[in-house]
């Protein structure tokens, strides 16, 4: 049985896989296994992650970690 890969080695390798040369959708979907739909949906993933503002994530001790958001303008891409 194979195991399943986790949303961040999927999007992992769609941009190792873009690090070289552009690829069309259904090269990227051959290689990686992916239907259409699939490459979709984590494309729009990336893309929603990329127009928001920076998460800042900053440990306060040993065991705590506050998280927000960057205010500064976001980025238009």
């Amino acid at each position: 049985m194979q195991k399943r890969r986790s949303p961040l080695t999927s999007i992992k390798e769609i941009f190792s896989l873009l690090e070289n040369e552009p690829q069309n959708m259904q090269s990227i979907c051959n290689k990686l296994s992916f239907s259409w739909e699939q490459l979709e949906n984590y494309l729009q993933l990336i893309h929603f992650i990329q127009e928001q503002s920076t998460l800042v994530d900053k440990k306060l001790g040993q065991r705590s970690r506050i998280l927000f958001l960057e205010q500064e303008a976001k980025r238009n891409v």
